[in-house]
């Protein structure tokens, strides 16, 4: 390994035909720069708790108490509002402010009903509030983290799955990728999950392949995995160079192609309404519009 590689730490290590070579490896990962400051880390951990001067010991129960209170309601009010696409800032966040955003508003109202938070959130220094941009990402990050969790470890009560992709362009106007996978429970119920969404780098197969890869490798795998479904757009569809026939190549494996059923009743409803003249002159505008205003690769 060598460096500052985090490779035991976050992917696995794979290469265990060298895990015992010289400089590489254990020993590789012994040696590099991430490893002794985790290691330095353990230890200063545990000395703290041997002499009992953790942070924990050192705040008393009453204030550990309320930072739990605080962090719980902080972590929970994130998600309340990531889950109705609520924005989380205002144009003026000071005290007494009617444009604060939803965050600090929800706050302020709750404290006023809650006698343990406004204790709480009265008892926090202002550098660990979690009310900054960055703290308020991070908490989203975690939430988006504990989600994948869930749907993996739902995905990996069933014994086969199927996943689904189509491209959209983001608010930037860069293509992404939504990966999304539907299995069917003990009881015969369906599910479908969103995995996430993906930028591309580009628009050929095989690097919304190597995408949709990514995030199956990440999340639910491969090894249940017996069908895909997509557009019939040929970079998708494409029995020789189309995803479908790249995930098939990449797991080793026969993966069935279906076309998206929305897909497809999209088609025919658009085939229908293209026999009206007024409709086909509606969409013509619409096309002609789509095509005036300019449009960015690149965010």
């Amino acid at each position: 390994m060598g460096g500052s590689n985090d490779v035991f730490v976050t992917s696995g290590y794979k290469n265990w035909q060298k895990v015992t070579q010289v400089g590489r490896g254990l020993e590789g990962q012994e040696q590099s720069q991430y490893h002794k400051c985790c290691l330095q880390s353990w230890r200063v951990w545990q000395d703290r708790q041997e002499n009992s001067s953790s942070v924990a010991h050192q705040l008393s129960q009453t204030q550990l108490t309320r930072n739990r209170i605080y962090v719980t309601y902080t972590a929970d009010l994130v998600r309340f509002l990531v889950t109705h696409e609520k924005p989380f800032r205002g144009k003026d966040e000071a005290v007494a402010s009617t444009t604060s955003g939803f965050f600090l508003a929800m706050m302020e109202r709750d404290m006023s009903m809650q006698r343990e938070l406004k204790l709480a959130v009265e008892s926090i220094p202002e550098v660990c509030k979690y009310t900054s941009p960055e703290s308020q990402n991070e908490i989203v990050d975690i939430w988006f983290e504990l989600v994948q969790k869930n749907i993996a470890k739902c995905v990996a009560n069933s014994s086969m799955f199927c996943v689904m992709a189509d491209e959209m362009r983001n608010k930037n106007n860069v293509e992404d990728v939504c990966v999304c996978v539907r299995h069917v429970d003990d009881s015969f119920v369906s599910h479908e999950y969103l995995l996430g969404t993906i930028e591309l780098p580009g628009l050929t197969a095989r690097e919304i392949s190597k995408a949709l890869l990514w995030a199956l490798e990440e999340t639910v795998g491969t090894d249940r995995l017996v069908a895909q479904s997509y557009d019939g757009a040929s970079v998708m569809s494409g029995s020789a160079g189309g995803v479908q026939a790249l995930v098939s190549s990449s797991v080793g494996r026969k993966i069935i192609y279906m076309h998206c059923f929305a897909h497809r009743h999209h088609l025919v409803v658009l085939k229908v309404l293209q026999t009206s003249s007024h409709v086909t002159w509606l969409l013509d505008t619409c096309q002609q519009l789509y095509d005036f205003f300019p449009r960015y690769s690149v965010a």
